[in-house]
């Protein structure tokens, strides 16, 4: 039994293997430079440079998320300011 394969879905299937296979480089990029930089600076403590490790991507997921759908206390503040 044959199939057919359309062009578009074979595109499409690579450029999310292209875009998981980024995603993990980045990744990996990122843990080893902020691993390395937290021992080098914490006098070449291994917990305080895992520790770092761990809790630098939840700063950073935090911020982008704010970014991108915004802060609703900031929001709601600056519309309960009076108008001058």
């Amino acid at each position: 039994m044959l199939v057919k394969v359309e062009h578009s879905q074979i595109e499409a299937d690579n450029t999310g293997a292209l875009i998981m296979a980024k995603t993990f480089s980045f990744a990996i990029l990122h843990f080893t430079v902020a691993f390395t930089v937290g021992y080098l600076l914490t006098g070449r403590s291994w917990s305080a440079a895992c520790s770092l490790l761990l809790s630098l991507p939840v700063i950073q997921w935090r911020f982008i998320f704010m970014k991108k759908h915004g802060n609703g206390l900031k929001k709601t503040a600056l519309n309960s300011m009076p108008e001058l």
